[in-house]
């Protein structure tokens, strides 16, 4: 008995254990998302806090995330205020702010008008996206409005769970759907693709030469079928040749050999070519997807695909 209690105690010990680790763990997993009103111009510092804390409320309803907004005493004395696209300040100010992410909130007033731009920053991943403009009345009517309906749009579709969507209640109420995209949304969306870098030109240039070299090699080879027919059917290839047997012989070998290292050389190119696609992503082929667009003219059907 004494012994079982033992066990039984050990038992215990490594449940209570588990059970502080797990919410651990799962607590530091959850990202943290932090509101940086900076710069602003011609917005009282208790509006703009209480825009920030409104906004950042919001959020968090809609993420699986810590949102908060940064106190003014926190932030660095000389912010500069290009920090939203210097990746190394948005770093260094992350840090001290305890998060992952960075929102910078620029606010000016304009009339009665309060404008807010934001950008989101991932530090970690180095990657900066700018968000949808929008704009508050200065006396705050419509502001909670305003707000709920951006708040789902401040982080790129992606980087932070929903709140709510890996719920497997069954009488769960759908999401509501987002807004449709904004115009530099769509323009982002239907840019050209980019230009051909050095290597998928090199690639394509070793394909070129490729497909050039094996052509030429084939040809030769095909041509020289006959000829060595000629040889067989004759006597040049037994006895002592003549003066004109020599030179068909002759002839025959040296385009032999120029095929046999025209078709290396073919083997040698597409095995470059197929190194320098595989090494340079841009070089890949995507199948061209039709997408309606709306243009000033009316809808439209737009192909998109590259090389």
């Amino acid at each position: 008995m004494a012994g079982f209690s033992e066990g039984g105690r050990r038992i215990a010990a490594v449940f209570v254990l588990l059970g502080g680790i797990v919410p651990g763990a799962a607590f530091a997993a959850q990202k943290s998302v932090v509101l940086v009103v900076h710069p602003v111009v011609n917005v009282p510092d208790g509006e703009s806090k209480a825009i920030a804390t409104e906004l950042a409320a919001s959020m968090g309803r809609r993420y699986e995330a810590r949102v908060f907004a940064a106190e003014r005493s926190r932030l660095p004395q000389s912010l500069a205020d290009d920090c939203v696209s210097d990746m190394r300040c948005a770093g260094e100010l992350a840090d001290r702010l305890s998060a992952d992410q960075v929102v910078f909130l620029v606010m000016v007033k304009v009339g009665t008008k309060i404008q807010v731009d934001a950008t989101w920053v991932d530090p970690q991943a180095g990657r900066t996206v700018p968000r949808d403009t929008f704009e508050l009345d200065a006396n705050g009517d419509g502001r909670t409005r305003v707000i709920a309906e951006v708040a789902p749009s401040m982080i790129p579709r992606g980087e932070i769970p929903v709140a709510g969507a890996s719920s497997t209640k069954p009488n769960s109420k759908p999401e509501p759907a987002l807004p449709p995209p904004s115009a530099s949304a769509r323009a982002e969306a239907t840019a050209p693709p980019s230009e051909l870098s050095g290597v998928a030109i090199a690639a394509w240039v070793a394909s070129g030469t490729s497909v050039l070299a094996l052509g030429t090699g084939l040809a030769l080879v095909l041509s020289g079928i006959g000829e060595y027919d000629d040889l067989l059917q004759s006597t040049c290839l037994t006895g002592t040749p003549s003066a004109r047997c020599q030179e068909q012989l002759d002839r025959f070998g040296t385009r032999s050999t120029v095929a046999n290292v025209l078709l290396i050389s073919a083997g040698l190119a597409a095995g470059t070519a197929i190194g320098l696609f595989a090494a340079d992503a841009d070089a890949t082929i995507t199948a061209a997807i039709p997408s309606p667009a709306i243009t000033s003219d009316g809808f439209a059907m737009v192909w998109g695909g590259r090389f």
